[in-house]
């Protein structure tokens, strides 16, 4: 009995040693797998800046939301303002081109006075 109990405890070692070598790997594994893990904290921090700058960006967005409302109402201005003054221009080049073209009329004393100065 005395060679049974030692082969028992034999093969009782073995299968412990072989768990706990695969226990062993497993860890290794683990702890492999969480390097790669960022920690907590960097993550915190990582996090916080991120929402910090998607907070300025949102809030940049709101302004310019409200600069592109106010730089449309410039825009729409200026439109009327340009077609207002292409209108003016327009009138302007009209009155122009009839006074241009408009039968040269002769002053009334002008021609009574050159004629007495020629019979002078």
């Amino acid at each position: 009995m005395d060679f049974d109990a030692i082969a028992l405890g034999l093969t009782v070692y073995q299968q412990f040693s072989s768990n706990l070598s695969d226990l062993r790997a497993s860890i290794n594994h683990l702890n492999d797998t969480h390097a790669d893990m960022a920690k907590k904290d960097d993550l915190n921090t990582k996090s916080t800046a991120m929402w910090a700058t998607i907070k300025d960006v949102t809030a940049e967005g709101a302004n310019l939301k409200t600069r592109t409302t106010l730089l449309e109402s410039q825009l729409q201005k200026a439109d009327e303002d340009r077609r207002e003054l292409n209108r003016e221009v327009r009138s302007l080049r009209e009155r122009l081109h009839a006074l241009e073209y408009r039968p040269a009329e002769a002053p009334k004393g002008k021609g009574n006075s050159i004629n007495k100065a020629d019979a002078d």
